[in-house]
């Protein structure tokens, strides 16, 4: 992007005479809203609770896995964060210049806000911000306003948080993983009336964690059988880039599972020895390979495999090379015994398939989309930021040794190729547990190499869930100075929107559209649960209707689904027939679906809480075309 720009002056005057017009209908809204809440006051004694007509805001719901926190050891002197966002103004206003600055068709478009603009105009009444600053700066906790005052960080211990918000803690009764809260309230949260009328509300109910999970079925763990009549193949098959790996055991001529080393000869302790193993490595639609392998150690891998109690046996595994990429791939073994006779196959439908893909690297990212890796950054306000929760880190020695295998940039010179920390971060964790974390910021920064990157980690949870603390970090990315703050945030975190309240998702909403109005672009992940969501792991009754994830639904972020490679770009390269067959070696991108070998069926999907937005609309848009067919 070129320089960064700032707010028109011309946008000033507008905004007075649309405040000005707007008094009256304003004074009478606050005098019908004033009438409201006396008649709220009137049905309570005071304090806001679940009972109350905003119980949307306070509830809180059981939690499967935490237990009372009734002792001295458990809820103690830890410091807990809670966020605390106070209701906002010119809303409307603010989302009109937020539109015609983000819409390249309107003259204003790219004529964004300073912060403090955007601060000053909404930003809450003074009345709400004095009565939120005597009641918690009245506790012993520690209060930080944002710059815009409109968001406040508590810190306090878990039996301040207990006394302050009037509700009761659980802990978790499982370990907690470095960077989360094993924490969350209990019961409803209770406040003075006049404090929770000057909120949105507080982090500590949000997001709401997930409804009560289906019973879920139990399996026994899988093991081979110690008597059979043809080999048995592992399930788990193992695919790579052109390659398929199986582990599996024989049985030899009494049907008893192999017990023999390959030195000792493969069954010489039951008669006849097995000699050689065939492999057929079949492919969708009509592909296959047939290997013979030797019964030899060169050749195979083995250990002490688990043929149930009692039952001991040696499991073997192969690895078969050369092998088309981009098909369901699947396998069949047979044993060859010394004296000629082979064994059956072994049963096709005992294992799934799998599909062989190429591996995803920089460099092959970079040549299928024609990102330049070796361009120069001229502009030093080209700034990415990678947003890591819930206990995730990097470890750097991890980062510097994927940029040495990849060979993507240098990495002579200490702290060349790491990235600006903004928050804590636990290389040790990052190592263990931080898969998503090294992931994001591995990729980001192989693909840009020359622009600086920041890594924004924000280690807590909301208390109600080990959820993402999305309200602390947005404070903390709209407290950050224009000429600093990176234009472009990653976030591959999302929750099940159905678990969250609406007053949490539409303030979350709200903070995004302010970014937008000052030129920030936010990119969330849509997911890896398909259309349906997160809950449809658990609930297949969950798969009838659409729910996306949040906040990939909000209007104001960039949604970004997966994707992957296929040779199946077109419908026509999916079609086969008892006699026609039709095959394509074109790589193309397609969207990343489990029935297409992808890890994951990408989300997406139409939102259930937010309008569908003004640059979606129109006959001729591509939602109204969609809806269409």
């Amino acid at each position: 992007p070129g320089p960064f720009p700032t707010a028109h002056p011309r946008f000033v005057a507008p905004f007075r005479e649309a405040m000005r017009l707007r008094t009256a209908a304003l004074l009478l809204v606050l005098a019908v809203a004033g009438a409201l809440l006396l008649a709220v006051a009137g049905a309570g004694a005071g304090d806001v609770s679940a009972a109350s007509a905003d119980m949307g805001r306070w509830a809180t719901f059981a939690q499967p896995g935490y237990a009372p926190a009734d002792d001295e050891v458990s809820v103690g002197n830890d410091k807990l964060v809670v966020i605390l966002a106070l209701r906002q103004r010119n809303l409307a206003f603010l989302e009109e210049r937020a539109r015609a600055v983000s819409d390249p068709l309107q003259p204003d478009y790219g004529m964004y806000f300073s912060r403090d603009e955007v601060n000053n105009m909404a930003g809450p009444a003074e009345e709400d911000v004095r009565i939120v600053k005597e009641f918690f700066e009245g506790t012993e906790g520690t209060v930080k306003f944002s710059k815009g005052r409109d968001l406040v960080r508590f810190v306090c211990s878990a039996r301040c948080i207990e006394k302050t918000f009037g509700t009761k803690l659980e802990m978790q009764k499982s370990l907690a993983k470095p960077g989360t809260s094993p924490y969350r309230s209990a019961s409803p949260i209770k406040l003075p009336e006049h404090v929770a009328a000057a909120l949105d509300g507080v982090s500590l109910n949000a997001p709401i964690f997930m409804p009560k999970r289906p019973k879920q079925p139990t399996f026994p763990p899988w093991r081979y059988p110690a008597v059979h009549d043809m080999p048995v193949i592992n399930p788990n098959l193992i695919s790579g880039d052109q390659f398929l790996s199986l582990k599996f055991i024989v049985y030899c001529k009494d049907g008893k599972a192999n017990q023999d080393m390959l030195d000792d000869g493969v069954c010489s302790s039951h008669g006849t020895q097995i000699v050689s193993i065939e492999i057929l490595v079949l492919q969708h639609p009509m592909m296959q390979k047939v290997l013979v392998l030797p019964a030899i150690k060169d050749v195979l891998g083995q250990l002490v495999g688990d043929c149930g109690p009692g039952g001991s046996c040696v499991e073997f595994n192969a690895t078969v090379g050369s092998i088309q990429n981009y098909a369901s791939t699947t396998a069949r073994i047979r044993a060859h015994f010394s004296d000629g006779s082979v064994s059956a196959f072994s049963d096709p439908t005992k294992i799934g398939s799998v599909f062989l893909l190429p591996y995803t690297t920089p460099a092959m990212l970079s040549k299928f989309y024609g990102i330049p890796m070796g361009e120069p950054v001229r502009n030093p306000r080209n700034i990415i930021s990678v947003a890591e929760f819930v206990g995730q880190y990097y470890n750097p020695k991890d980062l510097e040794a994927f940029f040495k295998l990849m060979g993507v940039r240098s990495w002579d010179g200490e702290g060349r190729t790491q990235p600006q920390l903004i928050g804590p971060d636990k290389p040790v964790a990052g190592s263990v547990f931080g898969g998503e974390a090294q992931l994001d910021l591995q990729y980001i920064m192989a693909l840009a190499p020359n622009v600086s990157t920041w890594f924004w980690s924000v280690p807590g949870t909301e208390l109600a869930t080990t959820q993402e603390p999305f309200l602390d970090w947005l404070m903390q990315v709209a407290d950050t100075d224009d000429d600093k703050v990176p234009l472009v945030h990653s976030v591959s975190y999302g929750d099940d929107s159905t678990t969250m309240p609406a007053w949490f998702k539409n303030r979350v909403n709200q903070e995004f559209m302010k970014l937008a109005l000052r030129g920030i672009s936010i990119l969330i992940a849509a997911g890896d649960d398909g259309a349906s969501g997160a809950r449809a792991r658990l609930d297949p009754t969950a798969c009838q209707q659409s729910n996306p994830e949040f906040p990939a639904e909000s209007p104001w972020v960039t949604a970004v689904g997966g994707t992957q490679l296929a040779r199946a770009g077109t419908p026509v390269c999916q079609y086969s027939t008892d006699t026609v067959i039709v095959s394509c070696q074109d790589e193309r991108e397609v969207v990343c679906s489990s029935s297409t070998g992808g890890g994951v069926t990408t989300g997406g999907g139409f939102s259930n809480d937010f309008e569908r937005p003004w640059y979606q609309s129109g006959i001729n848009g591509v939602v109204a075309k969609y809806l269409r067919q």
